[in-house]
């Protein structure tokens, strides 16, 4: 797991082929940090090979701002990946 807390969007794009266990990205389609969420989302998780989750309405922490929309699905996510 890469845990990156203060790298630029540049550093972290050049770690993306880094990751190599299975992922599941998740984003808001009102996070302040990008003009277009749904491209930068489509862009990073094809680069992570991830399941994408987009929750509409949420900003830049979705499990937070709509725990009863994420929750169920990282549930689901660990459980597919236990069997």
């Amino acid at each position: 797991m890469i845990c990156v807390l203060s790298s630029t969007k540049e550093q972290v794009e050049k770690r993306l082929n880094m990751v190599k266990l299975p992922t599941l990205f998740i984003m808001g389609t009102k996070d302040p940090d990008w003009s277009d969420h749904r491209a930068e989302a489509q862009f990073i998780s094809e680069k992570l090979s991830a399941k994408l989750l987009m929750v509409e309405g949420a900003g830049h922490y979705p499990q937070t701002e709509m725990p009863e929309k994420v929750t169920p699905v990282i549930l689901d996510f660990l459980k597919s990946k236990l069997n």
